[in-house]
């Protein structure tokens, strides 16, 4: 995952202070965990453009509570809402969980609530709330398979949904496309997420996905939001599919909607290029851990 902050910045302790304050006053929480903060900025290189890259900071929180009330996407969503509207360049991804079912996922070594618990940060935790203990991350020949197993069904998926969108835009159904093109990216971000993270990620809206992919790679997040002219692609997807005003696609030209389709096509090479090299780490890793058990069995 990204940078894990055991020692915080003056400024971004300030900023988890007032975050932490919100959530805790308007949601009542159990407990808040700081577990990540990536750093992004614009890449400006021009001998003619004095301006400075733009910088902006992801931090990630997971949110524990004892009520599956509390849990409930549009309450989530609130949360997510009220915490990116306190800052200016700073957005916060929630992941909210019953208490339960974080202990259900350390029992099963779930590596992304196990890296949390053990490593994050804990900004609030209430009287209520019950100590989790240490865990250990166990990787397992059946944890790649699944990895891959995962990987290769939301690829598939979202391959489907890119030649719905190329039909749809081939029949001048523009609005079909791009909501085909909007979910085929859902489901590469879900994928990535499974196989760095090993975590199920709620339906939610992809740009809360994207942020989550920024999370273990800069490469999701600087492909859509990294320019100007893609930012505004991604805006225009994610407008069409809440139903806006389609006509937003004049506010910027004439633009063909096949640059949609070369936007998500391209991050669908990102994205399968990023989980082989992760299989291959994977391996690895398998490799080194079955190569020291070999000494120990054998010392």
């Amino acid at each position: 995952m990204g940078r894990k902050n055991k020692v915080l910045e003056p400024g971004e302790r300030r900023i988890l202070q007032i975050v932490t304050h919100v959530l805790v006053s308007h949601f009542a929480p159990t407990a808040i965990i700081h577990y990540s903060t990536t750093v992004h900025q614009h890449k400006i290189r021009s001998l003619f453009c004095n301006q400075k890259p733009l910088k902006e900071r992801t931090i990630y929180l997971l949110l524990i509570d004892d009520s599956s009330t509390a849990m409930d996407d549009g309450i989530v969503e609130r949360m997510q809402d009220e915490a990116n509207n306190l800052f200016d360049k700073v957005h916060v991804v929630i992941h909210a969980h019953t208490d339960e079912d974080v202990k259900f996922k350390l029992q099963e070594r779930n590596p992304y609530f196990v890296q949390v618990i053990n490593e994050g940060k804990v900004l609030f935790s209430a009287p209520s709330q019950s100590p989790w203990g240490k865990w250990e991350v166990v990787r397992s020949k059946e944890y790649l398979a699944k990895a891959v197993s995962v990987w290769r069904k939301q690829n598939d998926l979202g391959k489907g949904f890119i030649d719905a969108a190329e039909q749809a835009i081939a029949s001048d159904q523009d609005r079909v496309g791009l909501c085909a093109l909007y979910h085929a990216c859902t489901r590469f971000c879900s994928g990535l997420i499974w196989v760095f993270m090993a975590y199920d990620h709620p339906p939610c809206k992809l740009d809360k996905l994207l942020r989550t992919c920024g999370c273990f790679s800069h490469l999701p997040v600087q492909h859509f939001f990294g320019t100007h002219d893609n930012e505004q692609l991604l805006n225009v997807m994610i407008n069409n599919f809440n139903s806006r005003d389609f006509e937003q696609l004049k506010t910027f030209g004439e633009l063909s909607t096949y640059r949609f389709l070369d936007l998500v096509k391209s991050f669908a090479n990102i994205a399968d290029g990023l989980c082989k090299q992760q299989f291959v780490e994977l391996e690895s890793e398998l490799q080194q851990q079955g190569a020291l058990q070999k000494e120990v069995s054998h010392g």
